[in-house]
């Protein structure tokens, strides 16, 4: 057996992060969606009651994006940590946070300059950026302290007010050209994207997302909190701590199809959905190359609506991507709730069914 001597640590030789690699991670799989997404579960993480989203500049191509929320607000090093690709640090089982990099590889996809101005509870306010134009010209990542203007805390009060601790990010230079800057565009696609992601937690009342001075309204796909929901299940999956809801909206109006277009959407949000630490990650899951435990799509199946609920100690049963945006399930998860979620599925299709056929023809056509 071959004895290799441990070496130490002196003669590591610690390798270089080229430009070439910084530019070709920029082009990963993050949009503006996941990454104002995990710039949102990183203000959630840091106890924000409060996370905004601004747009600045001309209405059809916006020049800057500012996120900014009410949390702890950052140290020093905390903050230096934050640019760091997979910076570790301790987080609990109900945090969002996963790898440490969504932060920072969400903005590279999206902006080649990205500026973050905090305050902790000891009331100094710092600032740090990175900019792809430095790294490209030094050829290795690396970010830069800034000295923080009035500009800059002007910005920072006129969310936390004068005293209050927290964060604004401000990212510029969307020079990947990988996502369109009119303004209603972007607002529409993120009320929409945040109205879903974080319906759980709007509608608890603990976290208020505000779009271009417009506080978000959550869409709960189960609609598990309307007084008219049939809640069929409600219990942990056997030998886990998951939690699964099954749900039937026959008798929610805003579920009844009106029109042929309504129909087709009800068809498109029927199935499963994951809620990771309650924020959704991922939705509308029926049968598919990927996943075959419950039913294929269909209009009988069109009130059905099923969750899985958990906490980050179950990202390695779930398969949760990086970017938090896919989930992968074990085979025997997968298995556990496709036998929970289908006898009372087969149940609501049958009742959808019997009740269609033993309609008139007016009936069907009203």
């Amino acid at each position: 057996m071959l004895n290799v001597k441990k070496q130490s640590y002196k003669d590591f030789n610690v390798g270089k992060l080229g430009w070439k690699f910084i530019d070709s991670i920029s082009t990963g799989r993050y949009k503006l969606s996941s990454t104002s997404g995990d710039l949102g579960d990183n203000s959630d993480d840091a106890g924000a009651t409060k996370f905004w989203t601004d747009l600045v500049g001309p209405f059809d191509s916006i020049e800057k994006i500012i996120y900014a929320d009410n949390g702890s607000g950052m140290d020093y090093e905390t903050l230096e940590g934050s640019y760091t690709l997979g910076f570790e640090r301790s987080r609990t089982s109900k945090q969002l946070g996963k790898f440490g990099v969504g932060g920072t590889m969400g903005c590279l996809n999206i902006a080649s300059k990205k500026l973050t101005i905090t305050r902790d509870y000891m009331g100094k306010t710092i600032a740090r950026q990175y900019d792809l134009n430095d790294v490209k010209e030094k050829d290795c990542w690396g970010t830069s302290a800034v000295k923080v203007t009035k500009e800059m805390e002007d910005l920072l009060n006129s969310y936390v007010g004068e005293k209050g601790s927290g964060t604004v990010i401000v990212i510029s230079q969307f020079d990947r050209n990988n996502f369109g800057r009119r303004k209603d565009n972007i607002i529409r696609d993120l009320s929409n994207y945040y109205s879903s992601i974080y319906c759980e937690k709007i509608a608890s009342g603990n976290f208020k997302v505000i779009l271009d001075g417009k506080e978000v309204q959550p869409r709960d796909p189960l609609f598990w909190y309307h007084p008219d929901v049939v809640k069929v299940i409600d219990e942990k999956i056997p030998g886990t701590n998951y939690r699964i809801r099954l749900a039937n909206l026959k008798n929610i109006k805003e579920a009844k199809a009106k029109s042929s277009g309504e129909k087709r959407g009800l068809l498109a949000k029927q199935g499963g959905y994951f809620f990771r630490c309650d924020r959704l990650i991922k939705g509308k899951v029926v049968n598919s190359d990927t996943w075959n435990k419950t039913w294929d799509r269909h209009v009988h199946y069109r009130y059905v609506r099923w969750g899985i609920y958990f906490d980050a100690d179950g990202d390695k049963d779930m398969g949760v991507t990086s970017d938090k945006s896919d989930v992968n399930p074990t085979q025997s998860i997968g298995d556990k709730i496709g036998q929970i979620v289908m006898p009372e599925a087969r149940i609501i299709f049958r009742e959808t069914h019997q009740k269609q056929t033993i309609q008139s023809k007016d009936d069907k056509k009203q």
